[in-house]
C-alpha cells in the first residue's frame, strides 16, 4: 500500500497512479474543468480572464488545462504560440510550429539501434522475480 499526501489539501490517501491528488480533490478539479468547458460552450468568444472571473477558477489553472489540451478557447483567443506568436486556441504551439518541431526532432534523434543479441525464449519455465533462488 502506497500512502501519500495530496498536493492540494495535504490529506493522506492511498496512491494508485497519476498525479498525487486525493480522490476528493480530483473530483473538485474535474468539476471545475466541466464548469469551464460548459461556460466556454455557452460563451464562444470568451477569453481566459472572463472564464476565470465567471467560473471562479484561477487563470494559471485554465492556462494549464489549455496547454494540456483539456480546454479550448474560441478562435479569437489571446493565447499565442510559444515559437512564432500566432494566435492559437489549444496547446502551446500552432500546427505549423508543431510540424516543424517534429521534423527537427526526427532529424536530430538517431534511429533505434537493433540489438545484436538474439532473444532466447524458454517456454513453460517458471520465473521468480524479486526472490533469491
Amino acid at each position: 500500500m502506497d500512502v501519500r499526501a495530496c498536493r492540494e489539501c495535504r490529506k493522506l490517501f492511498n496512491y494508485i497512479a497519476g498525479p498525487e491528488i486525493c480522490p476528493s480533490c480530483r473530483e473538485k478539479i474535474e468539476q471545475a474543468l466541466k464548469t469551464a468547458q460548459k461556460y466556454l460552450f455557452e460563451h464562444k468568444g470568451a477569453n481566459i480572464s472572463e472564464v476565470s472571473q465567471n467560473c471562479q477558477i484561477e487563470e494559471d489553472t485554465l492556462q494549464k488545462w489549455i496547454n494540456d489540451g483539456k480546454l479550448q478557447l474560441g478562435s479569437d483567443s489571446s493565447i499565442k504560440c510559444k515559437k512564432c506568436g500566432r494566435p492559437i486556441s489549444i496547446g502551446e504551439y500552432c500546427e505549423f510550429c508543431k510540424n516543424e518541431l517534429l521534423k527537427e526532432l526526427t532529424t536530430v534523434l538517431p534511429e533505434k539501434k537493433k540489438l545484436d543479441m538474439p532473444i532466447v525464449r524458454q517456454e513453460n519455465k517458471m520465473r521468480y522475480f524479486g526472490s533469491r533462488r
